[in-house]
């Protein structure tokens, strides 16, 4: 029934331009100052690309989890949001700080907003969930959310200005967010130089 009712038509919330590059980062409910900060958006839970997300997520955690800040925000319930978490066992991923929003007001205020049905059954969603299926064995699961809400990726210097933004154009787009870590912490070296 839950992937029934994640296809259908959802409220809309108010959505903001975009955040740019350079700009100081849009409200958040943490402190985006004093370490940098990758904040992932999930599509939702349930979804193979928000669990590729999630998976590198929780390498960068496991690598750098005293250097950089590391938030995923759901539109799930925290327990829908727990259940998907748990059932990835992942060595780090408790230590992800998991944000809720099941208002998906964050959402648009980080300029994310509903998408098209060609977002997620376009032919490049669609090929790459065939991929992750057969060559790394992620599939869909139980879908806590909707399949309408667009994903992205962000990332804050120690400052909390934005160095990187990307809202998915379609489903199967995830930033590299292992390159992303690795640019900064490489940004906080240079700056202590």
């Amino acid at each position: 029934m839950d992937d029934l009712r994640s296809i259908l038509p959802v409220a809309q919330v108010p959505v903001s331009q975009l955040p740019q590059t350079g700009q100081k980062a849009p409200a958040f409910p943490h402190t985006l100052t004093g370490s940098p900060s990758l904040i992932v958006f999930l599509r939702h839970c349930g979804c193979p690309f928000s669990e590729v997300a999630f998976r590198s997520l929780d390498k960068v955690v496991g690598q750098y989890s005293n250097k950089i800040n590391c938030y995923a925000i759901s539109h799930a319930t925290a327990e829908e949001t727990q259940v998907w978490i748990d059932s990835l066992n992942l060595a780090h991923g408790k230590q992800i700080k998991i944000v809720i929003d099941t208002s998906r007001e964050l959402y648009g205020q980080w300029g994310l907003g509903q998408t098209s049905l060609l977002h997620w059954l376009g032919y490049n969603s669609l090929s790459s969930v065939w991929t992750l299926a057969t060559q790394q064995g992620i599939r869909n699961r139980t879908t806590k959310g909707t399949r309408w809400q667009q994903s992205g990726q962000f990332a804050t210097d120690a400052t909390g200005k934005l160095v990187f933004c990307q809202a998915a154009g379609t489903a199967n787009e995830v930033a590299d967010l292992k390159e992303l870590a690795n640019r900064l912490v490489g940004s906080t070296t240079e700056a202590k130089l």
